[in-house]
């Protein structure tokens, strides 16, 4: 069974931007899927915001996930 690492890039507010960004800049690249939030979500200021976007470039797939505003990295990821 062949697996594959994919990169995550960790966004505060701009994941979907940046994957739109990154996208444009590659002949190749495209969004692959975009997951949001919903309204049943606690926190009503981000129903249909990006949660996470995937896309693809050269072959290469990547994840863009989006922050949360009070959180920072960790060992655990």
């Amino acid at each position: 069974m062949s697996r594959k690492i994919i990169p995550n890039l960790w966004f505060d507010g701009q994941a979907e931007d940046a994957a739109s960004y990154y996208v444009s800049v590659f002949e190749s690249g495209r969004i692959l899927n975009t997951t949001r939030y919903t309204h049943a979500d606690p926190d009503a200021s981000k129903a249909e915001r990006a949660m996470q976007a995937m896309f693809s470039m050269k072959k290469l797939d990547i994840a863009a996930l989006q922050a949360a505003a009070d959180g920072a990295p960790s060992e655990a990821m």
